[in-house]
């Protein structure tokens, strides 16, 4: 869907009217005699809970030298294109995955 430029300055014109009107009148941010000032509210899901808790743990500690130095030698197998997949250990890891649970 496009929005036509004459419809969005249509918008744009009605805010800048309203703000001019208020700054004219001295009622910027008023409500009328009598009303009830409107309020807005904001509510937050659990799940938006949950992941702003989750962002704000931190991350993984870092690997040990050991680790680092497998990590370094398996992607140089893998850029040099000598690792090799074995498919039979594979097929036995994703099969015991599915009916043992994970290791």
């Amino acid at each position: 869907m496009k929005i036509p430029n004459s419809t969005i300055r249509l918008g744009q014109k009605a805010y800048i009217d309203k703000a001019a009107e208020s700054k004219r009148t001295g009622s910027a941010g008023k409500s009328p005699a009598g009303s009830k000032a409107a309020t807005d509210t904001v509510s937050i899901s659990d799940t938006s809970k949950e992941i702003r808790q989750t962002a704000s743990l931190p991350s993984a500690p870092p690997a040990s030298g050991a680790r680092v130095e497998k990590i370094a030698s398996l992607k140089r197998a893998v850029s040099e294109g000598t690792y090799v997949v074995d498919p039979d250990k594979v097929a036995e890891a994703i099969i015991s995955e599915v009916f043992d649970g994970p290791a």
